[in-house]
């Protein structure tokens, strides 16, 4: 796993606290429930949350590879993870079918979900549809991403991260069209042709799919 740029004291932390056991976690969590003593129960938490940062580790990694430029964020990825263990040590009901952990990552992918949404709608409140999106001049997603004279570095890092996301949110197969049509995700750029040799379905097939992604993309940024 690898750690970004969160120095030597996260690194510490993992090191020095194991996962806990199941059992010996349900029984911090009765203690932490029932003391009326804050210093106690931030004891508690802090405890239960440093035995498994790994989990926010694990989230903040797998966004990271879905979409590489979130490794410019990832400190903030990881601080948002926290704050997503340490809702769910408030919130895990103990006896209710689900283990500790179950609970953990479902806080710790809420959480670090609100935020690449949010990166997501500040990037492009104020971006309209035909820079984004194929429209009437036939500009390509491709083309505002690599425009190296009207757009800076940074900027063109974050379109990329952020078109990313949103396509990530495409049903599986439209999602793996807009990739090869438009060169995202390490992808080169393929024909409707090439696409539909490598998808098993026909040209006229692709071409339909693209265009009922290209509506839901543009949904999102309505």
């Amino acid at each position: 796993m690898r750690l970004g740029n969160l120095g030597k004291y996260t690194k510490k932390v993992l090191a020095e606290n194991p996962v806990l056991p199941y059992e010996e976690i349900d029984s911090l969590i009765r203690l932490y429930q029932s003391s009326d003593d804050e210093q106690i129960r931030a004891s508690i938490r802090e405890k239960i949350v440093n035995s498994n940062l790994k989990l926010v580790l694990r989230r903040v990694n797998y966004l990271c590879r879905m979409v590489p430029n979130l490794r410019n964020y990832f400190d903030e990825l990881f601080r948002e993870g926290v704050l997503g263990l340490e809702k769910a040590v408030e919130k895990y009901e103990i006896g209710r079918g689900a283990n500790f952990t179950s609970c953990a990552c479902w806080w710790i992918k809420k959480k670090t979900s609100l935020f690449t949404n949010h990166l997501r709608r500040k990037t492009y409140s104020n971006i309209s549809l035909d820079e984004l999106l194929i429209g009437e001049k036939q500009r390509h997603i491709a083309d505002i991403i690599h425009d190296d004279k009207q757009t800076p570095p940074d900027a063109r890092e974050l379109d990329y991260a952020q078109v990313v996301l949103l396509v990530n949110q495409l049903p599986e197969r439209e999602r793996e069209i807009i990739y090869r049509r438009y060169g995202l995700n390490n992808h080169d750029k393929q024909t409707f042709r090439e696409i539909g040799e490598v998808l098993g379905v026909t040209y006229g097939r692709v071409q339909q799919l693209e265009k009922s992604a290209l509506r839901k993309l543009r949904q999102m940024i309505a």
